[in-house]
């Protein structure tokens, strides 16, 4: 069984991804927390045509293209509506399906957007205990940097 899935997008104002950003996506891959199921990598040019970047390195080695499962998810209809159907409440609930973007609408001209599949490995035996105690979740979310600073677990700038 599959682990807690996320589709995590990241957006640059580059023609291309930067090293560093490549360099700590390709650090991912050894990392026994995550696994890296796809990786999609678009930059809109200026004229509003959208290419893709090859990244193939970043992704372990699969029978599908990279980017393929993202764009499956992020195109179909019945896929994005699938992962929003999930009950907010019931037996063994604990990850709620979001709405996916479509960051090619969103994305604007002369940038780019690098989306990561993760499996989350280290949320599976949460996700296992919920389904055998029949836990549900009440909600979840990101902490963005105010929260954080507010709560003071890291610096103001």
């Amino acid at each position: 069984m599959i682990g807690p899935i996320q589709l995590m997008m990241i957006g640059y104002n580059q023609t291309q991804m930067a090293a560093p950003l490549r360099a700590k996506v390709n650090d991912l891959k050894t990392d026994p927390a995550v696994r890296i199921v796809d990786v999609l990598c678009v930059h809109k040019n200026r004229d509003g045509t959208l290419e893709k970047e090859q990244v193939s390195d970043l992704i372990p080695e699969s029978s599908r293209e990279p980017g393929e499962v993202i764009d499956i998810l992020l195109t179909k209809g019945d896929a994005a509506r699938a992962m929003n159907q999930t009950p907010s409440t019931g037996p063994g609930y604990l990850y709620q399906g979001d709405v996916l973007p479509d960051f090619r609408q969103a994305i604007p001209a002369g940038s780019g957007v690098l989306a990561l599949l993760l499996e989350h490995r280290w949320a599976t035996p949460l996700r296992d205990v919920a389904i055998q105690e029949a836990v549900y979740a009440v909600d979840d979310g990101w902490i963005g940097r105010d929260g954080l600073t507010a709560a003071r677990l890291i610096p103001d700038r």
